[in-house]
């Protein structure tokens, strides 16, 4: 019969190192993706946005699992903090604060049991929040590069335009633009030789 070895839990410096590298690589991951977003190519967008989301889903991971070494070490104590989670004005933000809440409430007061079930539902929620976050950012990300191709169209018809343009025309209209600067000094200067009187235009 073969006996299994029993893992043990990891312990909260382990936990938080973990959490640290998650951090970093969500930092890492958001400087790229918020470059990449500032362009048209839809793929390298999407990637960019999955990398990210993935980055992100590291980083609930890490949390949970922090959360689970400090239950096991003192849930009381960890069930002090008066963290919140970060600001949103969403529903999935709602959710999200409300779960934590919940979670911390079972912490000081609950078993096991009741921590365990908590904290699987805030990482529910963390889950769900997530999936908000991307199917806007998504949504944020298509409307982008419509508007960025649309305008790109429109320079490029202005711009196909002047190419269009039959050579010499352009001297002709300037031309015509000093021609027309002309006559309407002329007519100023006609103007002032002549006063306007009961018996009509008289020379000045």
């Amino acid at each position: 019969m073969t006996v299994e070895a029993a893992v043990a839990p990891m312990t909260v410096a382990a936990a938080k190192s973990d959490l640290h590298e998650a951090l970093r690589s969500v930092r890492m991951h958001d400087a790229g993706y918020s470059r990449i977003r500032c362009g048209i190519d839809v793929q390298a967008t999407t990637k960019a946005l999955s990398d990210l989301g993935l980055a992100i889903l590291g980083w609930i991971e890490a949390s949970v699992g922090l959360a689970e070494a400090e239950d096991l070490q003192n849930p009381s104590r960890a069930g002090l903090t008066t963290r919140t989670m970060f600001l949103g004005a969403d529903p999935a933000h709602h959710d999200l604060e409300r779960a934590w809440q919940a979670y911390t409430g079972a912490r000081r007061t609950g078993t096991q049991a009741s921590i365990t079930d908590a904290r699987a539902a805030w990482r529910v929620e963390l889950i769900n929040w997530l999936q908000t976050v991307i199917a806007k950012r998504t949504q944020e990300d298509y409307e982008n590069v419509a508007e960025l191709r649309r305008r790109s169209d429109e320079t490029g018809l202005l711009a196909a335009t002047i190419a269009d343009r039959p050579p010499g025309n352009r001297a002709q209209e300037l031309v015509e633009e000093s021609q027309e600067r002309e006559r309407r000094a002329a007519l100023r200067r006609d103007a002032t030789r002549y006063t306007p009187t009961p018996n009509g235009w008289q020379p000045s």
